[in-house]
């Protein structure tokens, strides 16, 4: 059943991008607990959580495209 398969994916999506919101989240905390002790690598850390998170929201973006694709 095509149609099971692609509620499936959904949920499989669901649930990645779940854990990826919470992993950047997480990260981002740990960033900030980070820059606080050590006020140097501050710039560093945010150029790499900024990074991250833009990645994470594309790779989002683009499963999203892919499921609509998939519905048609």
């Amino acid at each position: 059943h095509p149609q099971s398969f692609a509620a499936t994916i959904k949920i499989v999506v669901i649930c990645v991008s779940t854990g990826s919101v919470v992993t950047v989240v997480l990260f981002g905390v740990f960033l900030a607990t980070q820059q606080w002790r050590r006020r140097r690598l501050r710039i560093f850390a945010e150029i790499d959580g900024n990074h991250v998170l833009s990645s994470a929201v594309y790779e989002f973006a683009l499963l999203i495209i892919y499921l609509l694709h998939l519905e048609e």
